[in-house]
């Protein structure tokens, strides 16, 4: 049975007192990059940059909830590797397979902005001269 405190008990498990602060501070450093001004980018601006931020704001809630490092759909622990790589992850790696395939299969496009006409098909790289 998967309860809250058997789920809580899983991701407290696989994640280390020191994993965890890490994260938390990757996080942190991520949510100050997203929302400083003075940043490159400058603040989140852009709809993937609003979703990172929305994603990182989450994962910190995740964190003091001590509902972070579980998988949103099977519930099982997110891999801990996977986690110091993105500390927003929220799937396992066989969930996030299975979402990418029911994207795939749905057609769904998920790097393109509303309204925004479909890429195109033909491939990059250097054009051939008529004639050749």
């Amino acid at each position: 049975m998967n309860s809250p405190t058997a789920a809580g008990d899983r991701a407290a498990r696989h994640l280390t007192a020191e994993d965890l602060a890490v994260l938390r501070a990757a996080l942190r450093e991520q949510l100050r990059l997203l929302r400083d001004p003075a940043a490159p980018a400058g603040p989140a601006s852009g709809a993937p940059a609003r979703m990172v931020l929305a994603d990182v704001e989450a994962a910190l809630r995740r964190l003091d909830e001590g509902r972070y490092g579980l998988c949103h759909r099977c519930r099982l622990p997110v891999d801990r590797k996977q986690l110091l790589l993105v500390p927003q992850a929220r799937y396992c790696a066989p969930c996030r397979r299975l979402r990418a395939l029911n994207r795939a299969s749905t057609g769904a496009v998920t790097s393109a902005a509303p309204g925004s006409p479909p890429p195109s098909r033909r491939t990059a790289g250097p054009r051939r001269a008529a004639g050749r």
